[in-house]
């Protein structure tokens, strides 16, 4: 709840982009998509992931009822394998939103939330690398 209430008082789409582009967001953990679903209510595009199925179908539905122009997309992620979403759609995530994913039994995924943070860091730089002009192409 103090993720998504954070969101809702500071973050509107204008706070972090001027130039009014859509910017995403990647929530880690879902659970029910409240952080996302408030993030959808100020402009933010994205994706809720979760890694627990059984969790899927209410989150779905809370994002279906709450997010009625369907900029949410809900999909499983499980951190050790990110093949399952396209990585262009995970790297291009301007805000990244995690809470209580580590608790009790969890502990073991701790090394693949790190991992897949690192991976997702080094996608976004080789991105951002082939995106730049080379020097021939920049004259």
């Amino acid at each position: 709840y103090s993720m998504a209430d954070y969101i809702d008082q500071r973050c509107g789409v204008n706070d972090w982009d001027a130039s009014g582009n859509n910017l995403t967001s990647l929530e880690l953990g879902a659970g029910l998509g409240l952080p996302s679903i408030v993030a959808a209510k100020h402009g933010f595009d994205g994706w809720a992931t979760e890694m627990d199925e059984t969790v899927l179908p209410l989150l779905k539905k809370n994002v279906q009822t709450n997010v009625l122009d369907n900029t949410v997309k809900v999909h499983t992620l499980d951190w050790n394998d990110d093949v399952n979403i396209h990585p262009n759609d995970l790297v291009n995530s301007d805000l990244i939103l995690a809470s209580e994913l580590i608790y009790k039994d969890t502990k073991p995924y701790w090394s693949a939330l790190i991992s897949f943070l690192r991976r997702l860091r080094l996608s976004r730089q080789r991105q951002r690398q082939q995106q730049q002009p080379t020097n021939e192409e920049g004259r």
